[in-house]
């Protein structure tokens, strides 16, 4: 038996629940709709089975809606539940809830965007194509934070609230191989493209190196990887960032502060403060002396990593765009390279890819020149700055 509460009146449909005691499965099927509850958020929340009187399962499950409150008791506090895998009644071509991530492949003009539906899907971004859906790769069981494309495009990297990071073939779109060394939410990626070194960081506070070369190697019977770790952060990582020569990483975190490390030696270099709030976005140059970063604090800073403090502030002013979430070039070129060739930035808002990824992904575009220009106006940037003299 089931230890249920009443139901809020807010709730309009009760989902059924099955359990198989000899597998120790839970299955919870999706209601459909135009805004399903996810079940990837309601297994997120569901608590660890365990015996309860006469060897009756109890366990816990919450939902979010209009009041709040809990729907199943949950009078414990449980282990979390790990989710095996979500079965799905037919290919789903939408994103069904916020978009979290965006990788551009432009030789083949192909989108890939991952978010809290837990499926990476690819788009054609040819504008004469009337449905720009190609496929979808799914696998994980929980929120896809972050991707990555590495090799050239041939490979996919991606990490997930259910603790682990995915190594995907891009061009076919399966899993070659899954990582379980995060022992928690796996929040960001960096990529070092010269290396083809890839770093992933988390909710535990850990970052680990990861060679794609061996990544992309694994077999079933040859899967045993090693990594390297960098320690040394104080609170949960949510932005990471690595050059393209693989020199400097630089992690954000809900501490305030960014850290810097040498991935070479694994040795922590600097700690830079100068933000209010969490730090959700960073972009590093490519030889790794100037780094920008968004906090949810409502500014972007620059800041030079060889004078080791911010050289300037810019206030997001934009009308509903909230705390900055992602920063990254439109092309893999310098942030110096960027400033000569008036490069833009992409601020990215989480949102549903529906009919059309053209119209219906909202981006705003930061022109790096005019920000530059705008920081010199605002006494932010002196005019003999070598940033300036760039323009």
């Amino acid at each position: 038996m089931l230890d249920i509460l009443k139901l809020p009146r807010c709730v309009e449909k009760v989902v059924p629940l099955a359990f198989h005691p000899s597998r120790s499965s839970l299955f919870i099927p999706q209601r459909r709709g135009p805004e399903p509850p996810s079940v990837e958020r309601m297994l997120r929340c569901l608590q660890q089975l365990r015996s309860g009187g006469r060897g009756a399962p109890r366990f816990a499950l919450e939902q979010e809606h209009e009041g709040g409150r809990t729907l199943l008791d949950h009078s414990r506090r449980l282990p979390l539940l790990h989710v095996s895998y979500v079965i799905r009644d037919e290919v789903e071509k939408y994103n069904r809830n916020g978009v979290n991530a965006l990788q551009l492949d432009p030789a083949l003009n192909r989108l890939f965007t991952a978010g809290r539906d837990s499926i990476i899907r690819i788009w054609s971004v040819y504008q004469h194509k009337q449905d720009p859906y190609i496929a979808s790769m799914e696998h994980h069981t929980d929120w896809v934070n972050d991707i990555v494309l590495c090799c050239n495009g041939k490979t996919l990297i991606s990490a997930s609230s259910d603790t682990t990071v995915k190594v995907w073939n891009a061009h076919k779109g399966f899993c070659m191989s899954t990582l379980r060394t995060h022992k928690d939410y796996v929040k960001a990626l960096a990529y070092a493209k010269d290396k083809e070194l890839v770093a992933s960081a988390g909710l535990d506070r850990q970052i680990f190196l990861w060679d794609v070369n061996t990544l992309t190697a694994l077999t079933a019977s040859n899967n045993t990887v090693t990594t390297s770790s960098l320690s040394g952060n104080k609170d949960s990582i949510y932005s990471l960032s690595m050059n393209q020569m693989g020199t400097v990483i630089v992690s954000g975190s809900t501490e305030k502060v960014l850290r810097v490390w040498d991935p070479r030696t694994c040795a922590k270099l600097m700690k830079l403060k100068g933000h209010t709030d969490n730090v959700k976005s960073l972009l590093l140059n490519r030889d790794g002396t100037q780094c920008l970063s968004g906090s949810s604090d409502g500014t972007i800073r620059l800041w030079s990593l060889g004078q080791q403090r911010c050289i300037a502030t810019y206030r997001c002013t934009m009308k509903g765009s909230g705390p900055c979430k992602s920063m990254r070039p439109l092309h893999t070129s310098t942030l110096e390279a960027e400033t000569r060739r008036s490069t833009a930035l992409t601020c990215v808002t989480q949102t549903s890819v529906c009919s059309s990824v053209r119209r219906r992904l909202q981006c705003s575009k930061w022109n790096w020149t005019d920000l530059l220009t705008h920081l010199q106006q605002s006494g932010s940037l002196p005019p003999s700055h070598p940033l300036i003299n760039g323009l």
